[in-house]
């Protein structure tokens, strides 16, 4: 007994620094690892999101976004000169700064006039420093910790990075969200009641509008009385035309009051079908479509018996303000990250630089032409190279167009296509639901895997990967009002997803096996990315020339070469498998 709380106590306080301290791993693991993956979110997904916000077209924002992952392809390539000069610790602290510095200047960039030049020269910084920490934290892990405390805490990693990526895809959007829906234009309410006596209707009178300089949100009627089972129509538009690329976002949302008895409709009382109940609507309005009039409906439930009221309002949220706001806030957590882990980050007495070990004959120059050009080269004489090559590359290829587009296809308004969704829906349904459902099927995939080997289970994780693409198929089809629907929907995909990756990440580890492990395994994740990045870059323009409802469709089709390429790839039935208790 004694026995094993000594165990646990060596495993939860650290071993021996070069500095003589015991610092608790529960003081950096959980910083280190949170703060590794919220930079390679915001890069790659929640850039989509705010670009979306500021106008810009599906091709432009999916090109300049995917070229984003070129620091992860080419992270190989200089993660010797990590290991070259300098410590991990100093890198780690030195990138966390520099995050911390790059969210700051997309914060100010974004509200200036060239603001997608300025803050795409910021996230290119930011992809390249969040690349190199990432080359500076595993290598940091394994050396400030026993073999045991790497097992041990390997699923503590896990679970903060998961953690960090809920926080990135979901409660950054809906920050970003609620402030849009409380900045922007001046709020307009509506006042909406439920009697008894028809007496009391009043035919409203829409009143002329004084001529102003300024931007109003238009909402008529304004007062509502209703007898139970009326719908009452509500016309929103603009006052004045906005400027020319400008997208004003207008949300019409229920604020108060009895949500039951009165009630929020988007589709019109001759629809056939079921007409969901509304909390939020929101509308886009350009230069072209400001006058015309957006609809939605109030109904009083035809079964008050009672007098009810209810107070709904119309927004239109500053969007440059609300990014702005979120990028400093996430500045600032950056800020205490880094000084956080000045004073708490451990001194491995392993951790130093590669240069300070070798030879005064040594350089960095011959480090590079023998031992760099080495690992790479071994790689590349791996048998049967070409169709590991081509499932790398092509496994997630429908994948990587789908998931450029998901959000715009989220955002976009009903006229172009998408589901209208505000970006605090988008945060709660891709950044939240999706990330859930993409762990638990990332979790039962490995429970799969360690069951039945990756060769049983390849076949079965691409169609779990591929098949749920259709869902969006029938979005982009039928356009469906209900959030529930969309949710399960996006749920769905994402669990298939996570499920059909873990094959993905199992094969890498086999690809890697053998001399030169750590080196192989990061050119297979060189190569994931490259994959992402390619198709990536060309989705907008397929997706503008087709549509979304066809674009789709094409992604359905691109879910081809990830089936074709199995029967080549040569798998040991036993790998993966968990080793059976004698």
């Amino acid at each position: 007994m004694e026995k094993t709380i000594l165990l646990e106590e060596s495993i939860h306080q650290g071993i021996l620094d070069a500095k003589g301290n015991k610092k608790s791993p529960w003081l950096w693991i959980p910083t280190a690892n949170f703060a590794s993956c919220i930079p390679y979110a915001m890069v790659m997904t929640v850039s989509v999101i705010m670009y979306k916000n500021m106008g810009l077209s599906n091709a432009l924002i999916a090109a300049a976004t995917s070229l984003l992952y070129l620091p992860w392809v080419l992270k190989s390539l200089w993660s010797p000169v990590v290991d070259y000069f300098s410590t991990k610790r100093k890198w780690m602290l030195v990138t966390q700064f520099l995050a911390a510095l790059c969210f700051a200047g997309i914060a100010i960039c974004v509200e200036m006039p060239f603001f997608f030049v300025l803050t795409m020269a910021f996230f290119w910084i930011l992809a390249f420093t969040s690349a190199t920490y990432d080359i500076a934290c595993d290598g940091f892990y394994m050396l400030a910790l026993s073999q045991k405390q790497q097992s041990w805490f390997v699923g503590i990693r896990s679970t903060f990075y998961r953690l960090a990526s809920l926080t990135s895809l979901g409660l950054i959007p809906i920050i970003a969200g609620l402030i849009q829906s409380h900045t922007g234009l001046d709020p307009v309410k509506i006042r909406a009641e439920s009697i008894m006596e028809a007496k009391h209707i009043v035919a409203p009178v829409q009143k002329q509008l004084e001529p102003s300089e300024k931007m109003k949100i238009i909402v008529f009627p304004q007062d509502i009385k209703l007898l139970p089972g009326m719908e009452k129509e509500v016309q929103i538009s603009l006052s004045k035309q906005p400027g020319a690329g400008q997208e004003v976002l207008v949300t019409f949302w229920f604020s108060s009051g009895d949500n039951k008895s009165l009630k929020l409709r988007k589709l019109p009382p001759d629809t056939k079908g079921p007409r969901p109940e509304e909390q939020i609507v929101s509308f886009a309005f350009t230069q072209d479509n400001w006058n015309e009039a957006k609809t939605v409906w109030i109904a009083s439930d035809k079964k008050n018996k009672e007098a009810a009221f209810a107070i709904f309002q119309a927004t239109s949220g500053n969007i440059p303000f609300s990014w702005m706001v979120t990028f400093f806030l996430i500045a600032l957590l950056f800020a205490i990250f880094s000084f956080w882990h000045i004073f708490f980050l451990p001194y491995p007495v392993a951790d130093t630089s590669l240069a300070s070990r070798q030879s005064k004959d040594s350089t960095f120059r011959s480090f590079f032409q023998t031992e760099f050009w080495e690992v790479f080269a071994s790689f590349f004489r791996k048998k049967n190279l070409g169709p590991i090559l081509f499932y790398l590359l092509l496994y997630r290829f429908a994948e990587s167009q789908l998931v450029k587009l998901a959000a715009p296809f989220l955002l976009d308004d009903r006229d172009k296509g998408g589901l209208g969704l505000s970006t605090a829906q988008v945060g709660i349904s891709y950044g939240t639901i999706g990330t859930m459902g993409l762990i638990l099927g990332g979790i039962l995939g490995g429970f799969a895997l360690s069951k039945y080997g990756l060769k049983k289970c390849m076949f079965w994780m691409a169609l779990a990967m591929n098949l749920p693409d259709i869902l969006y198929v029938y979005l982009a089809l039928v356009q469906p009002e209900s959030y529930t629907i969309i949710n399960t929907c996006i749920g769905v995909e994402q669990f298939g997803y996570g499920f059909g990756f873990t094959g993905y990440m199992l094969f890498m580890i086999l690809c890697a096996q053998g001399e030169h492990k750590a080196s192989h395994y990061a050119i297979c994740t060189c190569l994931m990315a490259l994959g992402m990045m390619l198709p990536g870059m060309i989705s907008g323009v397929i997706c503008e020339w087709l549509g979304y409802h066809n674009f789709f469709i094409w992604v359905c089709l691109a879910t081809i070469p990830s089936f074709a390429i199995l029967k080549f790839l040569e798998v040991d039935p036993e790998f993966g498998k968990r080793a059976e208790k004698a």
